[in-house]
């Protein structure tokens, strides 16, 4: 599987992660529930480690910055 291919699927699980917490909320919450929250966490952390492996991707850590600002945001 070539790289881009790789790198790709992994954007897809992740971002499916953590657009399933972030879309099935109203725009008028400002909190999370404690498995959305756990869903984002795992998101953050699958982001993070894919930046990990592909440092040079500029798209995965803009990724991982807004993961982490959502995050802050709606489970603090």
């Amino acid at each position: 599987m070539s790289r881009w291919r790789r790198i790709g699927l992994s954007l897809t699980f992740a971002m499916t992660l953590a657009g399933g917490v972030l879309v099935s909320q109203p725009a008028q919450a400002f909190t999370l529930n404690t498995a959305q929250c756990a869903r984002l966490q795992n998101a953050v952390e699958y982001l993070e480690n894919l930046a990990a492996r592909y440092p040079d991707s500029k798209l995965i850590a803009l990724l991982v910055v807004q993961a982490k600002q959502a995050y802050a945001t709606y489970c603090s």
